[in-house]
């Protein structure tokens, strides 16, 4: 699912690509099936058309044909031997009845001849009550023979069903009627024999919808015939089962009949069908082809450079170590090697300006640690001057004593850390120093938590905010000063808080000293503290370096973390 997000996010390569391929692809598409759809259709109008066209031909063949032989009939009617025999016929039957009869009965199988639809003709002998057929000669006038010859003298209706026959009867000026038997089966086989197996059909009455010629009707025809009754407009299409199938009429005003069209639809739309299932497929392939491109483009160029970003991405988080696998196409593999190789340099050279930069910071530390000592000498030099010049020389015995205590411990110093034990005893020895300066005056108490002597810190942390303490406060003041050092250790961190009571230090001078620390070039004055800044920072810059305030009993206090 991500990736299909990916693949379509507005900025996104593929997707762009998918747009631009689109634009062209859909429109191409849009003619190309719309063409196809319209030349469906025109060929399903042609196909039934055609039909139509063809059963039109030749049902106008059949009624020319059945008009010729309605003429004859009355070119028939009014044969002299025709009506000889008519005339002279009675129940006396001699020999020159027998010529008679044999001239009309000649005449009617001639005439019969003459189409392919006609199966039968025959003439009434009203004297006798006889039909002389060209079939069967002469035969008695049964009851249905005799319902449509009254049924056409009282009405004059000249059109009859009768079986799998249609009988048109006509009367000739001379009053002798005939009539003409046509095979509906004779007229249904020469319409299939020209369908092709494409359409079928069936017959009715044009005035009373009967069906005509039953037999040759088919199963289909006689179900169709069974659905419509009753219907008065033909419907365009007619379901039987799962079976739909198209309907037509062909009028035949002049015979009294019309053919009825069937055809399967699915046999009709076959060729529709099959451009239909092509316009469905070119459809679905006009959606799907541009996402394929956009797929196999995205392969080819989005998923390469998603990998080259993924690798920018690392070098923005520092990570330099990420190499790209050379798994693409030889100009990707190229990219991907330069990009392999620039990483590697980076790195290599980011550790180099480290290594400097570290070699800078520690040579920057020994300066600082080297700038304390003079300062640090200068004043003990002094306060041994001092003690030599009143004669005291005890005192001058252990100031020598204490200074070799401290440079004992300054031997150490060129170190990067040395241990808290050391760092206490160095900054106990300057307090004895001072208070050989000082006297009852200044008064120190030391308090470390257990099991922290061999802790490692930076050196001389402690003896600036001493000397500062000493500086701005006991100097100030004529009251006796107590300096309390505090090491407590919490979460891997050691805590340090240094305090003198000596009440000379001023909020205003917290402030001052604050700003003082905050410098980035060497102050003028409070050196000592802006250099414990600088070097706690360089270590540990998250814990904030010296933390100055004002207690509530009025006491000065610095705290800080290693």
């Amino acid at each position: 699912m991500k990736k299909i997000i990916k693949l379509f996010n507005l900025k996104s390569v593929t997707f762009r690509l998918f747009i631009y391929i689109s634009a062209i692809w859909f429109p191409f598409s849009a003619i190309v099936i719309g063409s196809l759809r319209m030349i469906s259709l025109r060929q399903l109008d042609n196909t039934i058309q055609n039909q139509m066209d063809n059963v039109a031909y030749f049902s106008a063949i059949i009624n020319d044909d059945l008009a010729r032989v309605t003429r004859l009939l009355y070119t028939l009617c009014g044969d002299a031997d025709v009506e000889k025999f008519v005339g002279q016929r009675d129940k006396n039957f001699d020999y020159q009845d027998y010529l008679a009869y044999y001239d009309a009965y000649s005449k009617l199988k001639d005439y019969r001849q003459t189409s392919m639809y006609i199966d039968d003709i025959f003439i009434l002998i009203p004297n006798t009550g006889e039909l002389l057929t060209a079939n069967n000669s002469l035969i008695t006038l049964d009851d249905t023979y005799q319902m449509m010859i009254d049924s056409y003298s009282n009405t004059g209706k000249e059109f009859y069903n009768y079986k799998d026959e249609m009988i048109y009867l006509l009367q000739g000026g001379n009053g002798i009627l005939c009539g003409i038997k046509v095979s509906a089966s004779h007229i249904g086989n020469t319409l299939r024999s020209y369908s092709g197996g494409s359409y079928d059909f069936y017959l009715i009455d044009s005035k009373t919808g009967e069906l005509l010629g039953e037999k040759s009707a088919g199963e289909t025809g006689k179900q169709i015939f069974e659905r419509l009754k009753g219907v008065e407009q033909l419907p365009g299409e007619l379901s039987i089962g799962e079976i739909t199938y198209l309907l037509d009429r062909v009028r035949t005003p002049n015979n009294y009949f019309d053919i009825i069209l069937y055809s399967d639809k699915t046999k009709v739309y076959h060729d529709v069908y099959f451009i239909q299932r092509v316009w469905l497929f070119l459809t679905i392939a006009a959606f799907l082809l541009p996402l394929f491109i956009a797929w196999l483009l995205r392969c080819m160029l989005s998923q390469p450079m998603n990998k080259l970003v993924t690798a920018m991405q690392m070098v923005e988080q520092e990570i330099y170590n990420y190499k790209l696998p050379e798994d693409e196409s030889q100009e990707f593999n190229f990219v991907f090697r330069q990009y392999n190789s620039m990483a590697e340099k980076v790195e290599k050279l980011i550790q180099e300006v480290y290594e400097k930069q570290l070699q800078v910071e520690q040579a920057k530390l020994k300066q600082l640690q080297a700038q304390i000592n003079p300062h640090f000498l200068f004043n003990s030099f002094y306060m041994g001057y001092r003690m030599a010049k009143s004669g005291d020389s005890e005192k001058v015995a252990q100031l020598c004593y204490y200074l070799g205590d401290y440079f004992k411990v300054l031997t150490y110093v060129s170190n990067d850390y040395i241990s808290l034990q050391e760092e206490i005893k160095f900054t106990e020895t300057y307090l004895l120093l001072n208070q050989m300066r000082f006297g009852e005056k200044l008064s120190y108490e030391i308090n470390m938590q257990e099991g922290l002597e061999e802790e490692l810190i930076p050196p001389l942390l402690l003896q600036p905010i001493i000397e500062n303490a000493i500086r701005h406060g006991v100097e100030k003041t004529s009251m006796s000063c107590k300096i309390y050092i505090e090491v407590t250790k919490e979460r891997e961190k050691l805590n340090f808080r240094i305090e003198d009571n000596c009440h000379a230090i001023t909020e205003e001078k917290v402030r001052e000293l604050s700003s003082v620390l905050s410098a980035q070039n060497y102050p003028q004055q409070s050196f000592g503290l802006w250099n414990i800044q600088q070097r706690l920072m360089s270590i540990h810059s998250e814990a904030g370096g010296l933390i100055l305030k004002i207690t509530e009993d009025g006491c000065f206090q610095v705290t800080f973390q290693v």
